[in-house]
């Protein structure tokens, strides 16, 4: 391994289970049904008349995407040395969801994610270990820790 380390993590280099996207707004909820019908009114010589159409419904899919703030980041260092990168995980699903959390890293890496419990950007005592989000809100953020020890 070289001396110096640096790490391009594309959405912090992990592999989650769910499609990106830019918005940051949970929409209609899964499951709603949107009904619709047409009203035409016509005269039919000089009496006017009114006719329905058949009533459609429609229902909203369950939509699954996320997003790293920040997407991406940086670091620089020697072998055998341990880099963390602070981030938030926001749910841009429609409804609450689980997102499974894998790396895709160099050989010899061992990365691990975890929860930051006080939310201060920082590893300390008090992160949790994690392999997913947890039930995940629509709209709501998880902060997380990622901890890389080069090899």
């Amino acid at each position: 391994m070289n001396s110096r380390l640096l790490l391009r993590l594309g959405a912090m280099g992990l592999l989650l289970s769910v499609a990106t996207a830019v918005a940051f707004s949970a929409g209609t909820p899964a499951g709603t049904a949107i009904t619709n019908q047409a009203q035409v009114q016509y005269l039919a010589g000089s009496d006017p008349r009114t006719a329905l159409s058949n009533t459609t419904v429609l229902y909203v899919a369950h939509r699954v995407a996320g997003a790293f703030v920040p997407a991406s980041g940086a670091a620089s260092g020697v072998d055998n040395r341990t880099v963390y990168f602070a981030t938030r995980f926001r749910n841009l699903g429609n409804r609450t969801d689980n997102f499974n959390i894998t790396f895709n890293s160099n050989p010899g890496y061992t990365v691990d994610m975890f929860r930051d419990v006080n939310m201060d950007g920082a590893f300390d005592g008090g992160d949790v270990l994690i392999t997913s989000t947890g039930n995940l809100a629509a709209d709501a953020d998880i902060y997380l820790i990622m901890r890389v020890q080069v090899a």
